[in-house]
């Protein structure tokens, strides 16, 4: 039930200081980011809180997003795939800021924490974060059109900036590679 991971009294402060933010207009992607971390709470797997449709379909359809696939380090994010027109990022690199000193390991770990789970496990959580990091970030974040990236190559440090792209240029990108 509703409160098998949450006890009624935490629950409801979750739900009253929730109430308390949403003392102005809101977009349905503010939101969405409002309410998005009750999924911890909830801790049902079965259980998500979505985007609006519209905001969904821009996202996939429309609205620019992280352009690599990668997998969390130690350090950060290692770069598995760059489906950028930026060659200068390889893989291997280790993405460790994105955004203007945003912590790559602080929105890999924000992420995680508005996941949908089951129970306290944060085993999908995790497994969702990396395998739809570009689309978790544009939920979360937004959609920048470009992605200030610090990397970390060879105990080196490199800010580069990408250009992000649309999801359906990165999967024909992917077909064509």
């Amino acid at each position: 039930g509703f409160h098998r991971y949450t006890d009624e009294t935490k629950m409801d402060s979750v739900l009253t200081s929730i109430k308390n933010e949403l003392n102005n207009p809101l977009t349905s992607i503010e939101f969405f980011r409002k309410i998005k971390p009750l999924l911890k709470f909830i801790g049902d797997g079965h259980t998500n809180i979505l985007p609006a449709k519209e905001y969904h379909q821009l996202m996939l359809n429309e609205l620019p997003r992280f352009p690599f696939i990668v997998d969390k380090s130690k350090e950060g994010l290692k770069v598995l795939r760059n489906k950028s027109t930026n060659s200068d990022i390889q893989i291997g690199d280790i993405i460790v800021s994105i955004n203007n000193n945003n912590s790559a390991n602080e929105i890999y770990k924000k992420m995680v924490q508005n996941g949908t789970r089951d129970g306290y496990s944060l085993s999908l959580p995790k497994i969702r974060t990396i395998t739809n990091f570009s689309g978790y970030y544009a939920e979360l974040f937004g959609t920048p059109k470009i992605f200030e990236l610090v990397v970390l190559r060879n105990n080196l440090k490199h800010k580069i900036p990408v250009e992000a792209r649309t999801r359906n240029v990165m999967i024909k990108h992917e077909r064509e590679s």
